[in-house]
């Protein structure tokens, strides 16, 4: 009998203790990560030659997030490439305890400029993209939320068409993973990987206004997103789209409008044409530029600060005699003959803000640029900005970028891909429903909200 006690005894003992366990382990995964974000890169990231003192991108990321309730901490070095940082990753990285870090290294740094030879240079690629999938999973292993920043500018690779190449496909190839990332080289490129003047240090290094500029291609809200849980956003495969009714004196049907600042922008969208009108738009600012000479040792360089203008302007994306044509307060862009049938074509509208740019594409050509400078505060789909002429037409996949995009990247959205680097809209447009007033679904890796501002716009399979 006092056997079969103890036995009794034991054996509840044994079930709470694993009720403890498991209540353990629940609380565990239920617990939500700090709201930490730790920066794990090189020079850029550190921050280096920023002639404002403010801690180059990840320093103003930090000041942005913190009335958020979040913390930036930067524990980046000079010269770090994916090999040299990996023995940092206990000693620097993980005694900060964030919930979140940004991989944040340069093609640069792991050489692959050393040797013109391609088939080193496509080993350097792989040694870059390798190490840092390798540190993505080292980061998840001990709980933490990954972003990975981009490659970006080198002004000493402007000469050098191939180098440029590889940034862009590496841009793309990150696209390509289950990560989320930022898209820097599309608020400093001039077009040839170097950075655009006014916004450099040196050849390899952004000066303080250049730092402001790329930290304008992080999604304000993006760890706020990826504390909700919202997942790398993915194509609707319902074969759902909106259809816009068209009218004369009528305004968007839908509308984004940024909560926080934006310079460098794309819009996407896919369409298919049933009458002329306007189709999309931007509306904003015109951008203003300041020099400002800055003293670095022996030599003086200008650095160029981009503001808001008094005046405004508007960007508006139209069909009309028989075209597709873009039209900016620096003056139009148009496509080849389009047909009124059934064929669905994909629009990018990139504006390069420093740049000073903006390029225009139609199923994955670009026809067209012009040159202004404009910062956003609105954008729109199925109508311009104000009332007009809207375009009967259908809709899907319309997306709105913090960062210009470039030839490879727009390929890429064209052939089916997602470029989700500074993704701040996507909506699929894939919704049962459009009322006046609601919120149309964001797939994005952000908390911004796309709106129905119009009734002239319908759920179509």
């Amino acid at each position: 009998m006092k056997s079969l006690k103890h036995s009794k005894i034991l054996s509840t003992c044994v079930v709470i203790v694993a009720f403890m366990l498991l209540q353990a382990i629940v609380l565990a995964q239920e617990a939500p990560k700090p709201r930490k974000i730790a920066v794990f890169g090189s020079s850029v990231a550190h921050g280096s030659v920023d002639h404002e003192n403010k801690g180059g991108y990840a320093g103003r990321l930090g000041e942005l997030l913190k009335p958020r309730g979040w913390e930036v901490v930067n524990v980046s070095r000079g010269g770090d490439n994916t090999i040299k940082i990996a023995p940092r990753f206990e000693t620097d990285l993980l005694p900060q305890h964030a919930g979140y870090v940004v991989i944040a290294l340069s093609l640069s740094n792991e050489g692959i400029s050393k040797q013109a030879d391609k088939a080193y240079r496509d080993g350097i690629y792989e040694q870059w993209r390798t190490g840092v999938l390798a540190l993505v999973k080292r980061c998840r292993d001990a709980g933490m939320t990954v972003v990975v920043a981009n490659c970006y500018a080198r002004s000493e690779w402007s000469d050098d068409p191939q180098l440029y190449d590889y940034t862009k496909r590496m841009d793309v190839e990150i696209s390509r993973w289950d990560v989320p990332s930022i898209n820097l080289l599309g608020a400093v490129d001039d077009g040839r990987c170097a950075w655009v003047n006014g916004l450099y240090a040196d050849g390899g290094h952004p000066n303080g206004s250049g730092h402001q500029e790329m930290c304008y291609t992080i999604v304000p809200s993006l760890f706020e997103a990826l504390e909700a849980g919202k997942p790398t956003p993915a194509k609707d495969t319902s074969g759902r789209y909106a259809h816009v009714t068209g009218n004369t004196d009528s305004g968007a049907a839908l509308s984004f409008v940024p909560a926080d600042t934006m310079h460098s922008f794309a819009i996407s969208f896919w369409v298919r044409l049933k009458s002329v009108g306007a189709i999309a738009a931007v509306s904003g600012k015109a951008a203003a530029t300041r020099k400002e000479p800055w003293a670095r040792g022996d030599k003086t360089i200008e650095v160029m600060h981009v503001e808001p203008s008094k005046d405004k302007a508007v960007m508006t994306v139209a069909y009309r005699d028989g075209k597709l044509a873009y039209t900016g307060p620096g003056g139009e862009a148009k496509s080849g003959a389009i047909s009124e049938d059934d064929t669905w074509h994909h629009v990018v509208v990139s504006h390069g803000c420093a740049r000073g740019l903006t390029q225009f594409y139609v199923d994955g050509a670009m026809v067209g640029e012009v040159s202004e400078r404009v910062i956003p505060d609105a954008f729109y789909l199925g109508g311009g900005a104000t009332t007009g002429d809207v375009a009967e037409a259908d809709l899907r996949e319309w997306c709105v970028y913090r960062s210009a995009l470039n030839d490879e990247s727009v390929r890429f959205i064209h052939e089916g891909g997602v470029f989700q680097s500074s993704l701040e809209v996507f909506a699929p447009l894939a919704d049962n429903v459009f009322l006046d007033g609601a919120q149309v679904e964001n797939r994005a890796q952000s908390m911004s909200q796309v709106k129905v501002v119009g009734v002239g716009i319908s759920s179509q399979k």
